[in-house]
């Protein structure tokens, strides 16, 4: 009987994994005004069901972005993300493996205010040499810990030394609303 049920969980695990399918969306980001390409404009993908992130990546100097995961979804929102221009958001349909979405031109943000405050939706958000990770776009159980959400964040490694990796580079420093967080000892595997 146990064997049977091991199966079967085997089977279930394997056909959920069947259902995901790859894709590649591409584009280039411009501006509407001068047609300059616009660099490190955060692009990224979520859910139509509960606005998770499928994934994100960042524009190169060219303004081109690539997207490449794996998603049982067949349509998604894909939204552009860039300080001074208004947020670009599109329906993507999924059911091809790749999707060039051609030039997309973003209109400059052209509200003049006496005073702004910026709250960014943003995933992932760029400032010089820093990722400022949005956390509420990141699916964690309620009482989750600092370890469960890094294992969340995409590009993001926990060595089992409990150094911390972002897209293979090594991170120097962890910041929790703006304050240094010592990561390090609380991701070291309890002693046995």
């Amino acid at each position: 009987m146990k064997n049977i049920l091991v199966l079967l969980a085997l089977c279930c695990v394997s056909i959920t994994y069947a259902q995901q399918r790859s894709f590649e969306i591409t584009g280039q980001l411009t501006s509407e005004e001068d047609s300059m390409p616009l660099e490190a404009a955060t692009v990224y993908l979520q859910r139509e069901t509960d606005s998770t992130l499928i994934t994100y990546t960042i524009s190169n100097q060219k303004g081109v972005f690539t997207l490449e995961n794996k998603t049982s979804d067949k349509q998604a929102d894909l939204y552009v993300s860039f300080m001074g221009y208004k947020t670009y958001r599109t329906k993507v349909s999924l059911d091809t493996s790749k999707i060039n979405l051609g030039t997309i031109k973003l209109s400059e943000n052209a509200a003049k205010l006496d005073e702004v405050l910026i709250k960014s939706q943003a995933p992932v958000t760029i400032k010089k040499d820093t990722l400022e990770f949005n956390v509420k776009s990141f699916k964690t159980k309620k009482d989750a810990n600092i370890e469960d959400l890094l294992k969340e964040l995409p590009g993001v490694e926990v060595g089992p030394d409990g150094k911390i990796k972002i897209n293979g580079k090594p991170v120097n420093q962890v910041l929790v609303n703006g304050k240094a967080f010592l990561v390090t000892i609380l991701l070291l595997p309890p002693e046995i």
